[in-house]
């Protein structure tokens, strides 16, 4: 029987003969029936298989050879499974107690060679022969009947076809007659490389003819077998009434239907699935899954049909489930994704089941494709104010997508989503930043861009005034100022005194002098004023050619004395005024102001300031009676008090002091418990007035010190 199998095809390279036999011996009583199968085949990394369908309880010897030719497969193994994927049996190198079972075919007596028998029961089973280690090349593969009675109603082959043509041989027994149907399948068949133009060729038995089109199986096809390969006309088969007994054939021997399997077109390559059914037998043929689509990728938002090839009775439903979930899908052989999408990835399984039997498949594990994000809007530039929110956005096309937003090269982090948002600004969150947009395809970074966070313009300290009375030596209307920060800068410095007389003040300083030092030298000084009278700093408009003095003039950080005396002996009201005339510049500020005077019982001095900028500016005030004594002043005020007004509005006073005296600014210490007066605030821009007077006119006037400190 060996030496009939391979006569035709004796070596690897040349085609391969698949032989089909009906054993004779006690079944040759019986109607006829298929005893066994043969291929000599490629094996591939993934296997060929054998399907097998059993009427009954069979003894089945299965066999995996190889011969020592070029392109053998070195090591063959093998494995029957149920058509669930229950491990009955498998073999990697056959036993002695198999080298001795007569029905083992003398290929396949290798050290080795795969063989193992079997008992199999009514249902439908797989055999996949693979290279141990992954090995690959040419193998022999047989299924062998030696039971009597009913036996195998169908054999199936999937395999590929390496070479110009696979030789199949099926043997069978019996006498009389066998309806037959055999097909090979190729075209739609779920692999990665069907068989693309399948042609089938009987090349012994009784017919020489085997085209029949697929669109015209017979019915005794259709109410038996699932019909192949969906009736595609690409596919090619055929059923026939198969006589045993043949002419001139005694009626004892072994009958055998041989046939090529190659691509019409001459192709080498290409998966195929090929069928051969007794459709003489009543049982119904449980399901087989022959193939389904492999686990793959899918390209997002595109048409997908996910596909199983099941053969078995033509009363066989197929239901799909999402296995992850179990959730149901479709039914039939098919599913069409019109749009698939991430949500619908998952494990996939069909459920088939007839009367016969039920089978689900092994998973097809769906996956949307991950394709590389496509930033769509990318961010832009920012500039805000310190204090102030800041928000990048991007908007990017993709499936899966994370993002990491970097400042320079510095990861920041918990900033993973599409938008960066910092809440409250500084000044130091300057910088550049970019986002990665990433997924399983890989990344893109955005466009960098800059965000530039400004510092407000703070709140600052731009004129400083105090009116008081002004005379002769002692009682000269005198202050102090400070100015802070770097480089030098245009300041204003103004002693008005007949101009007040326009706004209702009596008494006025007819004609005052203003000398401004630095430290105990004059540096510069005014009697009338000429060609600027400061109107451009701030100040209030002065009539021309008045007797007011006015100083414009340059001046670096630090500290300043300015005084208002009288000429001619004269005496009265004035207003000294310090202004910061270069208020764009925050190069350097005024800080201070201090200022002394003699105040009667009931007189009053009042010092007023302006705050300029966005943001509140914190001040401590302070009008010093009691602490002058320490520094040899004699005619000290006991008791001063202070009043601070915006407008008409009184906000704070004190009388007496308490809790904090302005020493940590510089001012010169307060003793504890002194009538001096303190008051420590915040205020938000504006214009504000500090009256200083005694608390008591019983107990008389004196020297007080007026003193303004900004706080920061």
């Amino acid at each position: 029987m060996a030496a009939h199998l391979f006569d035709f095809a004796p070596r690897w390279l040349k085609p391969l003969a698949v032989v089909f036999v009906l054993l004779a011996g006690p079944a040759m009583a019986q109607r006829p029936q298929l005893a066994s199968f043969s291929t000599r085949t490629y094996i591939d990394a993934d296997g060929a298989r054998v399907f097998l369908t059993i009427e009954g309880v069979r003894s089945v010897l299965v066999s995996a050879a190889s011969r020592d030719l070029a392109g053998a497969l070195a090591d063959p193994q093998l494995e029957i499974r149920t058509a669930d994927g229950v491990l009955i049996a498998s073999s990697n190198d056959r036993t002695e107690t198999i080298l001795g079972d007569g029905s083992l075919p003398d290929y396949a007596k290798g050290p080795k060679d795969a063989a193992v028998r079997v008992t199999l029961s009514t249902g439908a089973y797989v055999v996949r022969v693979t290279g141990v280690g992954g090995g690959t090349g040419g193998a022999t593969i047989d299924v062998r009947d030696s039971s009597s009675g009913p036996g195998i109603i169908s054999y199936a082959l999937r395999a590929r076809s390496e070479g110009a043509q696979t030789p199949i041989a099926v043997t069978f027994g019996g006498s009389g007659n066998i309806n037959l149907a055999w097909f090979l399948t190729g075209p739609n068949l779920p692999v990665t490389n069907p068989l693309a133009t399948p042609k089938l060729t009987l090349t012994s038995g009784a017919f020489t003819d085997s085209a029949l089109p697929i669109t015209n199986i017979p019915a005794n096809v259709t109410g038996s077998v699932r019909t192949p390969a969906r009736r595609d006309a690409r596919n090619v088969g055929r059923a026939v009434l198969w006589s045993y007994n043949l002419p001139g054939q005694p009626s004892t021997a072994n009958k055998t239907l041989s046939f090529l399997a190659a691509d019409a077109s001459g192709a080498s390559q290409g998966e195929f699935l090929f069928e051969i059914h007794d459709l003489d037998t009543t049982t119904v043929r449980p399901p087989v899954v022959y193939a389904q689509t492999p686990s793959t990728s899918v390209t997002p938002n595109s048409a997908f049909t996910l596909t199983a090839l099941v053969g078995g009775s033509s009363l066989t439903s197929l239901r799909w489930f999402l296995s992850t979930n179990g959730s149901f899908t479709a039914s039939g052989e098919d599913v069409l994704f019109s749009n698939f999408n991430s949500t619908l990835s998952g494990d996939y399984r069909v459920f088939a089941t007839n009367p016969g039997g039920s089978v689900t498949s092994a998973p097809t594990t769906l996956t949307a494709t991950a394709t590389l994000p496509v930033i769509t809007i990318q961010p832009t530039d920012l500039t805000v104010d310190a204090g102030q929110p800041a928000r990048f956005s991007v908007i990017a096309a993709g499936t899966g997508l994370t993002y990491e937003w970097y400042r320079s090269t510095a990861l920041q982090v918990g900033a993973n989503t599409s938008t960066f948002f910092i809440p409250i600004t500084q000044v130091s969150d300057s910088g550049t930043y970019a986002v990665v947009v990433s997924n399983a395809a890989g990344s893109v970074t955005s466009n960098p861009v800059k965000l530039t966070v400004t510092a407000p313009n703070p709140g600052r300290l731009v004129n400083l005034s105090l009116n008081g009375f002004a005379g002769l030596d002692e009682q000269s209307l005198i202050a102090g100022f400070v100015v802070a920060g770097t480089g030098g800068k245009l300041h204003t410095v103004r002693g008005i005194g007949p101009t007040l007389a326009n706004f209702g003040v009596g008494n006025t300083l007819a004609d005052p002098r203003l000398t401004l030092y630095q430290g105990a030298n004059p540096r510069d000084s005014n009697d009338n004023w000429t060609t600027d009278d400061g109107r451009n700093a701030g100040g209030f408009p002065l009539p021309a050619h008045s007797l007011d003095a006015v100083i414009n003039t340059f001046l670096a950080p630090g500290a300043y004395t300015v005084a208002v005396s009288a000429l001619n002996n004269a005496t009265g009201n004035a207003l000294l005024e310090v202004y910061d005339g270069q208020r764009s510049n925050l190069n350097s500020r005024l800080i201070n102001l201090s200022a002394r005077t003699q105040l009667a019982a009931t007189q009053t001095v009042i010092a007023g300031f302006v705050i300029e900028g966005e943001t509140p500016l914190p001040i401590v005030i302070r009008a010093a009676g009691p602490a002058l004594s320490g520094f040899g002043v004699t005619n000290a005020m006991a008791d001063p008090k202070l009043v601070l007004y915006r407008d008409q509005t009184i906000l704070a006073q004190n009388d007496n002091w308490s809790g904090d005296d302005g020493r940590r600014l510089g001012a010169f210490p307060l003793e504890t418990g002194s009538k001096d007066s303190v008051i420590v605030t915040t205020l938000q821009p504006g214009a504000y007035t500090v009256w200083g007077s005694s608390a008591n006119a019983a107990n008389g006037g004196g020297v007080v010190v007026i003193e303004l400190y900004e706080d920061r």
